[in-house]
């Protein structure tokens, strides 16, 4: 299996995970949308990814194998993602996503500065944006 295959199929499983684990979330009262709108879509755009990319790398058009660099790249991002959803509900959100970004950033390449500088941001947007501005729980 490639590369590209194996990721495919390792972010439609994340999907199904996303979907499943948002099944219990109430899906929300008339126009509405609850809280289970949001991981629904994000679990539905990442399937259609997936499964783009599996149509993309037919058969017909099988690549060489990646090096052993990239796979081990795309396992160490997939697994820092479980990991940062295992330890979702512990507490210290803003925290925890910090240090998630940060350490992705940096796994894919990016310097120490450029990844606390991005991370830092990223989650301060995302904080205020759901719990300034949505009033919606983080915790």
């Amino acid at each position: 299996m490639t590369a590209n295959r194996t990721t495919a199929v390792l972010f439609a499983l994340f999907a199904m995970a996303l979907a499943w684990a948002s099944a219990n979330l109430p899906s929300g009262v008339g126009a509405v949308p609850g809280p289970a709108f949001f991981p629904l879509t994000i679990a539905a755009a990442i399937a259609l990814l997936a499964a783009a990319l599996m149509v993309q790398t037919a058969p017909a058009a099988e690549a060489p194998q990646a090096a052993p660099a990239a796979s081990r790249r795309v396992a160490g991002v997939i697994g820092l993602l479980f990991l940062y959803l295992l330890l979702w509900g512990t507490g210290l959100f803003a925290l925890r996503t910090v240090i998630f970004l940060c350490l992705l950033l940096r796994w894919t390449g990016q310097g120490w500065r450029a990844s606390a500088g991005v991370a830092a941001t990223l989650t301060a947007v995302v904080v205020l944006a759901f719990q300034v501005g949505l009033r919606v729980s983080l915790e």
